[in-house]
């Protein structure tokens, strides 16, 4: 098994210039908290959480490896000493590790997608109009429409 140090771990996901993405395309949502700023803090909360998860884990996972000692008995056949229940967290700890990992790719992959979604929207499309001009133009187009049948 692979496994990613802490270092490259908080300097792929953590680390990793996202503003840039948006500088780079003179998005106008850089400084936006309801569409930009408070997605950004929630990736980095929960990237932050996994960073400290994956320490401990990696600290777990290099105690226990040292526990399977081999044992040459010909070239053929070699035996591990080693303790059962050490084995059954050593095998818990790399799953909780991998599912770790595959989350936070996938909670990286979303946020580079939401970043995408966002350069490709024009300036416009993220408008809502106020109630007042589509009452306005919901009221022209029926005065419209019924000044036909008036004449």
């Amino acid at each position: 098994m692979q496994i990613i140090s802490p270092t490259d771990f908080y300097n792929q996901y953590i680390n990793f210039d996202f503003d840039k993405l948006l500088i780079d395309n003179d998005n106008q949502y850089i400084n936006d908290n309801n569409y930009y700023l408070s997605y950004k803090n929630s990736y980095l909360i929960s990237s932050k959480d996994n960073y400290s998860t994956l320490q401990s884990l990696i600290y777990e996972i290099n105690s226990l490896s040292s526990f399977n000692s081999s044992v040459n008995i010909d070239s053929n056949i070699i035996l591990f000493n080693s303790n059962i229940s050490n084995l059954l967290l050593f095998n818990k700890y790399k799953f909780i590790y991998k599912q770790l990992i595959i989350s936070q790719r996938l909670l990286f992959d979303n946020f580079i997608e939401y970043i995408k979604n966002l350069n490709s929207l024009s300036n416009n499309q993220l408008y809502t109009p106020s109630p007042a001009s589509s009452i306005k133009s919901k009221k022209s187009f029926i005065s419209k429409f019924t000044s036909k049948f008036k004449k």
